[in-house]
């Protein structure tokens, strides 16, 4: 098991703080669930419950790093090809929008010198 700093920190705990934590594993950090079962294998050796948890757990590891995975290949790709249009938008629209800003302040400031008089 690589580092997790949870297994010192669960150490001291009971088996049946440690059988909470497995019971509730929605409201842990997956490294604190992982933990848990390591220690309470160390402790009462291998259970069928403890080899299906830590399946479980390898699965969802294995999900989460396949997402981040597949995420930062398409994202790379994405704003790779993006990049260029996105310039392109700020050097175009960015000036028209101060030309508009500046007509509609220019037509205000007549129509309240033609109210004046």
């Amino acid at each position: 098991m690589k580092e997790n700093r949870f297994i010192e920190k669960f150490q001291h705990k009971t088996n049946a703080e440690l059988q909470y934590i497995l019971d509730n594993k929605k409201g842990y950090n997956p490294q604190a669930v992982a933990a848990s079962v390591h220690i309470l294998k160390e402790r009462n050796g291998e259970s069928p419950e403890l080899q299906s948890l830590e399946r479980e757990i390898e699965t969802q590891q294995a999900r989460a790093n396949a997402i981040r995975k597949n995420d930062s290949k398409s994202s790379i790709g994405t704003r790779h090809i993006l990049s260029p249009f996105k310039w392109i938008l700020i050097i175009l629209f960015f000036p028209i929008s101060l030309i508009f800003v500046a007509y509609y302040r220019q037509k205000r400031q007549k129509r309240t010198y033609w109210d004046e008089k």
